[in-house]
Formats: C-alpha cells, structure tokens, sequence
C-alpha cells in the first residue's frame, strides 16, 4: 500500500509543538489547569467589584465584562455558521491517516516495508499541594522541564528525538497532574539523552526491558 505525504519535507528538523505555541499560551493554560472553576469565579468577581468601587458611574464597570462575553459569543457563532475561518482547525489532517517514520536515511517506506521502530517516553508528574503547580518545591520541577523542552528545540537537540506533546488534568480530588509523552527513533537515543553517563551494558536486562540505573 503506497503512502502520499500529507506534509511537507524539512531540510532539518522541525520545532516541536509545544515551541510554536505563543510564549504566553502556556502560563495561561497552567493557571486555567492549576485553578478550580469556582476560583475563577471568585477571583473575576473580586475584580469585578474593586472595577465598581474605583468607577464613579457604576454602570461603566459592568461594560468591560458584558462586551467581552458578547464578543466571543459573537465570535462562536460566526465560525459556527462558517462565516468566519475556524482557527481550531489550523494544522489539522482531515480524513484518514497514519504516522509514518522514515528510516534512517529519510525514506518514506510504504506500510508492508515500514520496519522503522518508534520509542514513547511517559514522563509525568503530580502535585498534592493546594497551590497546584505553583507549590514553591514543583517549581523546581518546572523549571527542569522548562530547560529540558529548550534544549530540544535547538540544533543540538538530542539525536533521534522525533516530537513530543503534553496533557494536563486534575483528578477527583483537584490535585493536578501532568505528562509529558516524547517520541524516539530508538530507546538507545532515549537513554543517551536521559542517562548519558550510563554505559550501555548496563541498560537492559533483555531486549524488550530497560532498566535505568539507581540515581
């Protein structure tokens, strides 16, 4: 089965996701994660009040909030009815398609050939403290993964690092949690990066088990 690609060739490596995304779209989807919705709630009203206590004509201070709310419901209704381009679909592959790894050389194989092995890291954490992922020690992981996601999307990125994408939830209780899921060309390129320092007999335990070493 012959495959067409859907995107076009690189002549190097391209920015993983998570780097084209504005530099402030991250920190608001952490507080949107990090904070429940009656805090939101809370939090606006709060605003909402000390705008009326500072405007002399306390119907000014309702303005900024109805004109808001109008105009994103406006909006929603425009892309709705295709009025207006659905931005939600940019970069989006309609219809049926698969992932494909090129070999080593850049070959694009068909299915029935496609012998190329893929590699996927969980990475993930949790946070039980009620500030979330401002908890003054989470922090610190936070900004480990800060500096881990910059160094891969630089020209020294690791060799064999293919792409990587986050998710980020809150269970029953609130707690929030995060996972960070990176794929590889081979688990030799994922240990290299994360244990550089590991000899590589020390690896496995068998072909199909990787055994990190104690830190």
């Amino acid at each position: 089965m012959s495959l067409n690609p859907l995107l076009p060739t690189h002549p190097s490596r391209p920015s993983p996701q998570f780097a084209r995304a504005p530099k402030h779209f991250a920190l608001l989807e952490l507080i949107h994660t990090n904070f429940s919705l009656t805090t939101s709630l809370l939090a606006g009203a709060s605003l909402q009040s000390l705008l009326a206590l500072l405007v002399k004509n306390k119907y000014y201070a309702f303005l900024p909030a109805i004109l808001l709310l109008t105009a994103r419901s406006l909006n929603a209704i425009l892309i709705h009815f295709n009025i207006k381009p659905n931005p939600y679909l940019e970069e989006v592959l309609l219809g049926k398609s698969t992932a494909v790894i090129p070999d080593t050389k850049g070959k694009l194989r068909t299915l029935a050939e496609g012998q190329e092995k893929v590699t996927v890291c969980l990475l993930g954490a949790k946070c039980n403290h009620p500030f979330g992922f401002f908890a003054p020690e989470f922090m610190k992981t936070f900004k480990w993964l800060a500096e881990m996601n910059a160094s891969f999307d630089t020209p020294d990125a690791p060799n064999g690092f293919l792409g990587q994408t986050n998710w980020q939830r809150k269970d029953e209780r609130g707690a929030v949690e995060f996972l960070f899921l990176s794929y590889w060309r081979s688990i030799d390129d994922l240990v290299g990066t994360l244990f550089p320092s590991l000899p590589a007999k020390c690896r496995y335990q068998d072909p199909r088990q990787f055994v990190p070493a104690a830190h």
